[in-house]
Parts: structure tokens; C-alpha cells; sequence
């Protein structure tokens, strides 16, 4: 039997876990599978949304989210303790072999791996675990400082 949830999260909200079985995985070729996967299936696409030129890029911030999650930790808290700031995340947990890893990232991931505003990712293999974080980083607003202050004046004075 296969169980399937995937995590999408905004900085405000909390985190799924998942998992997919199917034959064990090696833990040494798991992790660096997992970004190599999800940079094959960004390049490539999957499902009906096209591929990115942009590669992901892997980040310590993330693994160590991932390692947090893996222990039992909530999602969102887990990347708020590990000091990355996103503005929306992705995740799902994969139990298998590359197999299983590949058709989850395919089928609940698609739509992030594809999405230029995802660009880290960060994962934790154990045993036959793995688990994946995809993330869109949070962004200052292009605003400049002066027209962010009016903003700010402006929703106040309208306040009162």
C-alpha cells in the first residue's frame, strides 16, 4: 500500500509528513539521488508543466530542516529553527528506492520543481527515508525605502 500527503506551507502555516514505500534504498546514494533527481525533473518537467533552465540549489539551512523534520519535528517549525527564511515551501517524505523517489518528486512535487520561485531545496536521507524541502526564499519587496515608509504612513493615517 502506498500513502501519499504532501506538504505545502507558507511561513505561516504548519507541516505534513509523508510517505511512499517500495524496495529499500541505499542511505550513502539517496541524498545526492534526491537533488539530482529533482534537477532532472526542474530541467525536464513533469507532468504537463514545462521545465526551468534554473537549477535548484542545495542549502545547509534546508538539510538541517530536513534532518529536523525527520526527527518528528512539525515542518514549518522545522525550517523556522533551522534559520531559513522562505516565503512558501514544499515538502514530501519518501520511503523506497530511486524508483519511489523519482515517481514522488513526479507526482507530488511537479508543480514546485517547476515553479521559477522555488529554488533551494534540502533533504535528509535515513535508511530508507528520505526527506525533501523545496523552497521559494523570501524576497525583500522591490519597493524602495521611501515609497515603503508613504505605505506605511498612508495605512496608518487610514487607520485612525
Amino acid at each position: 500500500m502506498i500513502r501519499i500527503v504532501l506538504a505545502i506551507v507558507t511561513a505561516a502555516l504548519g507541516g505534513l509528513g509523508a510517505a511512499r514505500t517500495a524496495p529499500a534504498a541505499t542511505n550513502a546514494a539517496a541524498a545526492p539521488l534526491a537533488l539530482s533527481a529533482a534537477r532532472s525533473l526542474r530541467a525536464g518537467g513533469c507532468g504537463a508543466h514545462a521545465g526551468l533552465r534554473s537549477p535548484l540549489q542545495q542549502q545547509h539551512a534546508l538539510d538541517e530542516a530536513a534532518r529536523r523534520w525527520s526527527e518528528g519535528a512539525r515542518l514549518s517549525d522545522a525550517i523556522e529553527a533551522s534559520g531559513y527564511r522562505q516565503q512558501q515551501s514544499a515538502a514530501v517524505h519518501v520511503r523506497g528506492n530511486a524508483d519511489a523517489l523519482h515517481s514522488a518528486l513526479a507526482q507530488d512535487l511537479c508543480a514546485a520543481l517547476t515553479d521559477p520561485r522555488f529554488r533551494d531545496f534540502g533533504s535528509r536521507t535515513r535508511g530508507r527515508d528520505t526527506w525533501i524541502i523545496l523552497a521559494a526564499p523570501f524576497t525583500t519587496p522591490a519597493a524602495s525605502p521611501a515609497e515603503v515608509a508613504a505605505e506605511v504612513l498612508a495605512r496608518i493615517n487610514a487607520a485612525r
